[in-house]
């Protein structure tokens, strides 16, 4: 997992955020993997945390830097939207999962997320954040930097 101190700078601490989730995801595969299928309180909260955290981040994107990256191009982060809510729509289904104490299912969802969302991230990497760092002006970056720092997951 990365480091638990998030990067201050806005792109750095969004893929960290990537980075971070992803590793949220993998542990609890790990859990979901073993032959006793691990602790259910244990997991509700992991996939709970995960998923507001997921959240947050993907709302961070689009109400943040999204705007201020316009000149991207409006398909390709029209493209990103429909996938944060085709991402959300697997998201919604872990909690209902978790209820049915469905284990197998949640771990395959969890893996489907994982996938989903690792195809997402590289694009978002490759084509959004590369091209941010060249558009935002310091004054956009340090307005980014002050709205990610007043944002909580807890």
């Amino acid at each position: 997992m990365p480091s638990d101190l998030p990067p201050v700078q806005p792109i750095e601490r969004l893929l960290w955020e990537h980075k971070s989730l992803l590793a949220r995801l993998d542990e609890l595969i790990e859990v979901l993997s073993r032959p006793s299928g691990g602790n259910l309180l244990q997991v509700d909260r992991k996939v709970d945390f995960a998923v507001r955290f997921m959240e947050l981040h993907q709302e961070t994107e689009e109400r943040f830097l999204f705007p201020l990256v316009y000149e991207i191009g409006n398909p390709l982060l029209a493209e990103l939207r429909v996938e944060h809510r085709e991402i959300f729509k697997i998201s919604d289904s872990l909690p209902v999962l978790l209820q049915l104490k469905d284990q197998k299912q949640l771990l395959q969802r969890i893996e489907m997320l994982k996938r989903e969302l690792s195809a997402h991230f590289s694009r978002e990497e490759t084509k959004v954040f590369v091209k941010a760092q060249e558009f935002l002006s310091p004054a956009q970056v340090d307005i980014l930097r002050i709205k990610f720092a007043t944002r909580s997951v807890a």
